[in-house]
C-alpha cells in the first residue's frame, strides 16, 4: 500500500470516529492536506503551535518563516492552500 492511500486511509478512518492522530513529517505537501493544528519543532522544542491556516499563512516565529520560505510552491495561493481573498 503506498504512503498516499494509507493517509487517505487515516484520514477516513478519523473522519468516521472523530479520533485524534498525531502525524509527523518533514513534508509541507501532507502538512497542507491532512493537518488540522501544528507543532513546529526546533532543536527539540516546540517554537509555534497553532491551527494549519494562521501557522502556514501568518507564522509568528522566524525558524517557521524560514521553514515555509524553504519549501517549493506550485501555485499563487497561500502556504495553507486557501485561496487569496480578492480586494476590490
Amino acid at each position: 500500500m503506498s504512503g498516499h492511500r494509507v493517509l487517505e486511509l487515516l484520514a477516513r478512518k478519523q473522519a468516521e470516529t472523530g479520533c485524534a492522530i498525531l502525524f509527523i513529517t518533514h513534508d509541507w505537501r501532507h502538512v497542507r492536506r491532512y493537518a488540522n493544528r501544528l507543532a513546529v519543532m526546533k532543536e527539540g522544542q516546540i517554537v509555534e503551535s497553532g491551527g494549519k491556516h494562521r501557522i502556514l499563512d501568518h507564522p509568528q516565529h522566524e525558524y517557521t518563516r524560514k521553514l515555509i520560505e524553504a519549501a517549493p510552491v506550485l501555485s499563487r495561493s497561500l502556504k495553507s492552500g486557501l485561496k487569496e481573498a480578492e480586494v476590490e
